[in-house]
Order: C-alpha cells, then sequence, then structure tokens
C-alpha cells in the first residue's frame, strides 16, 4: 500500500518487482493475493505486472457496512 503522496512515481512497479525478485530466489512457483473490486489503481497494476484474475469472493469485506467483493489473483512465476 502506497501513501497517495506517493502515486504516479513508479513505486509501485517497482515494489512489485522487489516481490517478484525474492519470490524467485525462494523457488516459489506462484504469487497469489486479493484486491478489492473497485480498487482500479491496485487492480491496473497487478494486470500491468502479469497478475491475473482467477476469480472473486462476492461480499468478502463488510466496511462501513458496505459489503466489498474481492478479486483472487495470482502470477506464475516460470
Amino acid at each position: 500500500m502506497l501513501l497517495k503522496a506517493y502515486y504516479g512515481q513508479g513505486l509501485g512497479t517497482r515494489l512489485m518487482a522487489l516481490l517478484e525478485e525474492w519470490a524467485r530466489a525462494k523457488r516459489l512457483h506462484r504469487i497469489f493475493g486479493e484486491v478489492r473490486h473497485k480498487n482500479y489503481r491496485a487492480i491496473a497494476l497487478y494486470l500491468k505486472c502479469g497478475f491475473e484474475i482467477e476469480g472473486i469472493a462476492r461480499d468478502a469485506a463488510c466496511i462501513d457496512g458496505e459489503w466489498h467483493h474481492e478479486y483472487h489473483i495470482s502470477k506464475i512465476l516460470n
């Protein structure tokens, strides 16, 4: 997660590259996570970095009385 003051500086892309580098060094086969379906900025970053949306968990989180879906995302490391 980045503070808004740091948006648009390429830091998210760099952090994702570091995560992938670490995962490859650990010989992991797959990176996976969850992202709220309305977090458009994060979804765009994940897709840009080669992640795919695998599925959706409906009503996975209740925030301030509103239910939110979450996407299941992953990237296979070849």
